[in-house]
């Protein structure tokens, strides 16, 4: 154990001991799914805005696809900002069940 690996003896066997008490993280298929469709709602909704800006501005379709890594960093701020909320409900939730 405490041989192997180049850390100090009493480190090493704290170290095996945190992650020997660790348990397995258990994500559900459901949840899963849900956290895919929300992405791929935000993602969805980050290139329908970029598909009107095409067309508002008269641009070339071919900006479409050329700009599709704004419209995935539009995304991904998309999927923060739900996910900010999410967690605000989940908190107010919590607090008003407890009761």
């Amino acid at each position: 154990r405490a041989e192997d690996h180049h850390l100090p003896g009493l480190l090493q066997d704290t170290i095996y001991e945190v992650l020997e008490d660790m348990k397995d993280i258990v994500i559900s298929g459901r949840l899963v799914r849900r956290e895919i469709i929300i992405a791929l709602s935000c993602f969805l909704l980050s290139f329908c805005i970029n598909v009107g800006s095409v067309i508002a501005y008269s641009k070339p379709w071919v900006e479409v696809f050329t700009q599709i890594g704004y419209v995935v960093v539009i995304a991904a701020f998309f999927y923060a900002i739900l996910l900010f909320f999410r967690i605000i409900y989940w908190i107010i939730k919590k607090l008003l069940t407890r009761k």
